[in-house]
């Protein structure tokens, strides 16, 4: 555990989302990237990274609740539209390249 005094936070945001892997390489899928090769290397950089590397964790100071759960949402966000722009941006080349 990371904190003492924040089992009210406990009770709506598991443990796991307290530590945060930042994917950096998820900016990559933001912009379009016409080859699949390009795309399977950023989400291979994108996993490593993730279990990897940068972890952020909140101190003791950001006493808001609210302001940490909106930058805990957000950062889910910006990866889920992530990955749902290299399964679109993998359906459109095998869409425009098969027949």
């Amino acid at each position: 555990m990371f904190y003492k005094d924040m089992s009210f936070f406990y009770r709506d945001i598991p443990d796991m989302y307290m530590t945060i892997p930042i994917r950096v390489e998820s900016l990559f899928f933001l912009f379009p990237i016409n080859h699949p090769v390009l795309s399977i290397l950023s989400l291979g950089l994108m996993l490593f990274h993730g279990a990897m590397g940068t972890e952020v964790i909140f101190d003791d100071y950001m006493s808001n609740v609210l302001l940490r759960k909106f930058i805990i949402c957000t950062i889910y966000l910006v990866s889920s539209i992530a990955w749902l722009m290299f399964v679109i941006s993998i359906l459109f080349y095998y869409s425009a390249y098969s027949g």
